[in-house]
């Protein structure tokens, strides 16, 4: 939703001091991410979109503690951040691909 510029989320991207242009990034980031975790037998970019979503949410995090916001802006990124960490943690353990690692067929 933040690709499309709606107003609830332009007047927080403004707030936060990011240039208008940025949502359109995120918004295809999310979507790229939402599509290779959907993906089959990519296990090394699935575990750059889950880095990549905790990246964002933990920026999403600072940013509103940058701009002296409360601590209730903080739920929305923080409780994102931690299903996007369970999500990878709950994958099974032959389905999950670490770096480094190859994955048994």
């Amino acid at each position: 939703m933040g690709a499309l510029r709606l107003e609830p989320f332009l007047g927080v991207v403004r707030h936060l001091g990011y240039p208008d242009y940025f949502m359109v990034i995120l918004g295809v980031s999310y979507v790229l991410a939402g599509l290779t975790l959907l993906a089959p037998a990519v296990p090394r970019l699935k575990e750059w979109a889950y880095v990549g979503l905790v990246f964002n949410y933990t920026g999403a995090a600072v940013s509103h503690l940058a701009a002296r916001d409360g601590l209730e802006t903080l739920i929305a990124p923080l409780i994102s951040g931690a299903l996007t960490i369970a999500s990878r943690s709950l994958r099974p353990t032959n389905r999950r691909g670490a770096l480094g690692m190859t994955e048994d067929p």
